[in-house]
C-alpha cells in the first residue's frame, strides 16, 4: 500500500513537472530541430524552426532567438555570396525586423542588434538604412572596432572610398592589429584598384590564414566588384581546386 502511494506520488510529480515545463520542452525540441538543419546548411529549414519558436512568445528565450536569427541570416547571406548567388531578400528583411524588435523590447542596449541590422542591410544594398543602424550601434558602443569596420564596409560598398578609409582608420585606432580590419583594408584596396602586397605582408605577420574557402571567396567577390573579372575567375578556380583537394582527402 505504501509502495503504491509512493509510485503514485512519483508519477504525479513527473506530470506536474512536465505540465510546468511543457512550453520549455516544446521550445527545446524546435530549437534542436532548427540546429540540426544548420548542420546540413538547410537555412530555410532552420529559419522555419526559429519562426515556430518565436511564435511561442517565450520571453525567457525570445531575445536570444532573435539574436541567433540575425546571425543565421548573416551566415546565409555570406554563403549565398560565396556561391555567387543572391540571398532571399524576404529572409534578410525579416531578420532585420527581428533585430529591431529585439532592440525595442528585451535588449535595448545590445549593440550587436544594430550591427546585425546594418550588416544585413548592406547585403540588401540598402546603404541608407545600414548607416542609420550602424550609427545607433556607434552611439551605444563608441569604442568597438567592429562598429567602425561595418561603417567602413558600408561606405566602401556605396562607393565613398574616402569615408570608408576614415572609418577603417578609426577601427585601427582601437585595435592596430585587428585581423578583420587588416582584411577589410585589403578589400578596400582592391576596390580602389591599389596594390595589395603590403596588405598580404601585414596579414602574414600576424599569421592570418587567408588560404581558405571564405577568404578566397571574399577576394573573388572583391575583384568582381572592382571589375577585374579575370582575377575574380582565378580565385574562383583556386577555390574549386581546394574543394577537390579537401574532398579527395575525406574519401
Amino acid at each position: 500500500m505504501k509502495l503504491s502511494k509512493i509510485v503514485f506520488l512519483f508519477i504525479l510529480i513527473i506530470i506536474v513537472f512536465i505540465f510546468i515545463n511543457l512550453n520549455t520542452l516544446i521550445n527545446n525540441y524546435y530549437f534542436y530541430q532548427a540546429e540540426q538543419k544548420l548542420l546540413f546548411n538547410d537555412f530555410y529549414g532552420a529559419f522555419s524552426g526559429y519562426e515556430k519558436l518565436l511564435s511561442n512568445n517565450d520571453p525567457t528565450i525570445n531575445p536570444y532567438l532573435r539574436y541567433r536569427y540575425g546571425n543565421l541570416a548573416v551566415a546565409y547571406a555570406l554563403t549565398q555570396r560565396q556561391f555567387n548567388l543572391e540571398p532571399d531578400a524576404k529572409i534578410l528583411k525579416r531578420a532585420i525586423e527581428i533585430q529591431i524588435e529585439n532592440s525595442q523590447k528585451e535588449w535595448p542596449y545590445f549593440t550587436r542588434n544594430y550591427l546585425l541590422a546594418g550588416e544585413l542591410s548592406n547585403y540588401l544594398k540598402n546603404f541608407e538604412s545600414a548607416l542609420k543602424y550602424l550609427e545607433k550601434a556607434r552611439e551605444l558602443s563608441p569604442h568597438r572596432p567592429d562598429v567602425y569596420l561595418e561603417l567602413a564596409k558600408t561606405y566602401m560598398l556605396s562607393g565613398d572610398y574616402k569615408k570608408s578609409r576614415e572609418y577603417l582608420n578609426q577601427a585601427f585606432k582601437y585595435d592596430a592589429q585587428n585581423p578583420q580590419a587588416l582584411w577589410q583594408e585589403l578589400i578596400l584596396n582592391i576596390f580602389e584598384k591599389k596594390d595589395i602586397q603590403e596588405n598580404f605582408s601585414k596579414l602574414n605577420a600576424i599569421k592570418y590564414n587567408f588560404l581558405n574557402f571564405s577568404s578566397l571567396s571574399d577576394l573573388a567577390w572583391a575583384y568582381e566588384q572592382a571589375g577585374n573579372q579575370k582575377k575574380a575567375e582565378s580565385y574562383r578556380n583556386l577555390i574549386i581546386k581546394l574543394q577537390d583537394l579537401f574532398f579527395s582527402r575525406q574519401s
